[in-house]
């Protein structure tokens, strides 16, 4: 076994370009939207490793991560 998969499904509809920096769908409440991205970053470049998000109509939206049990050093 080289890596880990975990998944998380929070309660999100409606959601477009979830990974790039200051999109939000919470205009109203002093929200950055930088938080999704900012996983993405840590996931992906400094992990060493995968998160996608799979969406179904009606059903919201489902975020799987991978990770290697071990990093490459850069």
């Amino acid at each position: 076994m080289s890596s880990s998969h975990f998944s998380y499904s929070p309660f999100l509809f409606g959601l477009t370009d979830i990974f790039e920096p200051f999109d939000t769908t919470d205009m109203g409440n002093k929200s950055l939207g930088a938080g999704l991205s900012i996983i993405y970053n840590l996931v992906v470049q400094l992990m060493q490793g995968n998160i996608q998000c799979k969406t179904r109509q009606g059903k919201g939206i489902m975020f799987c991560i991978t990770l290697p049990l071990i990093v490459k050093s850069v």
